[in-house]
């Protein structure tokens, strides 16, 4: 039996949990290929003009497995993992938008909820209610969840940034650090994004994100705030943001963000207080389905040059960075 996960929403943070726990369980994991045209125009389609583009993406992306002919096709309703936290409202109500949307399939849609007081509680919750549905004896849903929670604590332990040694720290002086705030679904759908990650890493430029973070450090960042936010990964961005802000070897911030999304609305005012504060150089891209590879390097190139700018001792690295930019143009 072949389960099917999307490439899109938090599949881009969660799969490897979500893979490990099927898997050992017993089934084949089928992962959608990366986002292109075609998925793109098949969701914009059969969605509606109101959602974000990252759920019409999602769309797209469960079409092209059904056409792949899985049993299953994986979607959680996110809740949350904190207590007062949630995830975004539309993913909430993600299962029954997909049983709407594609409703000819509604018998391949798999859903289970991501619901606890804790990180590990609202896994093993999800896992057990995946296990009753698919019928799975107790011991192997022990097993499978243990795996699955182990592995996936190791997998984000490896995305945390380690120290730099001498080498990096000599590097990284004579670059530009960019912190790249956005969610997963922005910041790892190349195709959306334009392969943001590479054209900056291109430049020699030093991305970060909030995956380079542990969930402490992310947390603690922000508990200066009379008010955090109801998102648990907006807080996360935020709580990046801050410690960013105070690093002096961070040179700016981007905020990824997709047309329309009305949790990035309410991010914004905390990003705009925060860099305006900190006197922290900071740019706002929009995506959408129209975006293109020329709208968002322009923007990139002009907010480079700002940081270029203001960079104190920069004489060697203007002449490096504009000898890269016009070998990119």
């Amino acid at each position: 039996m072949t389960i099917g996960i999307p490439r899109s929403l938090y599949a881009h943070y969660y799969e490897p949990l979500w893979r490990t726990f099927f898997n050992e369980a017993g089934f084949d994991v089928k992962l959608s290929l990366p986002t292109n045209k075609k998925i793109i125009d098949d969701g914009v389609i059969r969605s509606v003009d109101e959602i974000c583009i990252p759920m019409k993406i999602f769309i797209g992306h469960a079409l092209s497995l059904i056409k792949e002919g899985v049993d299953y096709i994986f979607i959680p309703l996110m809740g949350r993992i904190k207590p007062s936290e949630t995830y975004c409202p539309k993913f909430l109500g993600l299962p029954d938008m997909s049983n709407a949307l594609l409703h000819e399939y509604t018998e391949k849609i798999l859903i289970a909820e991501l619901y606890g007081d804790t990180e590990d509680d609202a896994y093993y919750k999800l896992f057990r209610e995946l296990a009753i549905k698919l019928n799975l004896p107790k011991k192997t849903i022990k097993k499978a969840s243990k795996i699955a929670i182990d592995s996936w604590h190791k997998y984000r332990g490896k995305l945390v940034t380690p120290e730099l040694d001498k080498e990096h720290i000599d590097f990284y002086s004579n670059t530009l650090s960019i912190g790249l705030i956005g969610y997963p679904y922005i910041l790892h759908d190349t195709y959306l994004n334009q392969n943001i990650f590479n054209y900056l890493k291109r430049l020699g430029i030093r991305v970060l994100t909030f995956e380079n973070f542990t969930d402490m450090e992310l947390e603690n960042a922000i508990t200066h705030y009379d008010k955090k936010t109801f998102w648990t990964f907006t807080n996360m961005q935020l709580g990046a943001a801050n410690i960013w802000c105070r690093d002096s070897s961070v040179d700016g911030i981007i905020h990824l963000t997709a047309f329309a999304c009305g949790i990035d609305a309410m991010l914004g005012q905390y990003l705009d207080e925060l860099v305006h504060n900190t006197k922290m150089p900071f740019a706002t891209i929009r995506l959408d389905e129209l975006s293109g590879e020329a709208h968002i390097h322009t923007r990139l190139e002009a907010f480079i040059d700002l940081l270029i700018n203001k960079k104190a001792n920069t004489t060697n690295l203007k002449r490096k960075m504009a000898n890269t930019l016009k070998g990119e143009r």
